[in-house]
């Protein structure tokens, strides 16, 4: 009884399968369907329009995110193979020229289509359009900011060790309402 059950239920899903495909797929070039019979009093379907060139619409005072309203230069493209080519690795430092005349240093945190975001001390980040970049990234060992970003990060382990008595302590007494807030 089952296997005639999941043997049926089988064959309805190919079927479905099936004549899904068929409706997806078009008809080859000078085929029509057959309309014996069928009275059709519907309005014919619109044709599709031809897509709309993707422009940058900078006139009207807006400023668009989308990588789709502002294409590639080929310089953008460029800049982000090259970031592509040195990867994520947020302990792999890289020094990026920017056209503002700014050189940050950081690691890459993550790669998209149109940005990528640069690491920026031990809690920062900066997110970067490739559009922005003066010159390709380059892998820069950045001594100074590793001795830089290891300091902060001692000095909030030490912060964190010397201030958990403190609120191991306080919790309770708040808790029981002893110290008001």
């Amino acid at each position: 009884m089952r296997s005639t059950a999941i043997q049926i239920s089988f064959l309805a899903l190919c079927f479905l399968h099936t004549t899904s495909l068929a409706a997806k797929s078009p008809l080859p070039e000078g085929q029509q369907l057959p309309t014996q019979g069928i009275q059709s009093n519907s309005v014919p379907a619109p044709q599709p329009s031809p897509p709309t060139p993707l422009t940058c619409d900078c006139t009207r005072g807006r400023s668009y995110t989308s990588a789709y309203r502002h294409p590639f230069t080929p310089h953008a493209l460029a800049m982000r193979e090259a970031v592509r080519n040195l990867g994520i690795d947020r302990h792999r430092f890289v020094r990026v020229k920017l056209l503002d005349g700014r050189t940050l240093t950081g690691g890459i945190l993550y790669i998209r289509d149109d940005q990528f975001e640069l690491s920026s001390g031990i809690m920062g980040s900066e997110t970067l359009r490739y559009s922005s970049l003066q010159t390709s990234p380059e892998l820069d060992p950045a001594p100074a900011q590793h001795l830089l970003n290891g300091v902060k990060w001692t000095g909030t382990v030490a912060a964190c060790v010397v201030l958990a008595p403190v609120f191991i302590i306080m919790l309770p007494l708040l808790a029981a309402g002893v110290i008001q807030d």
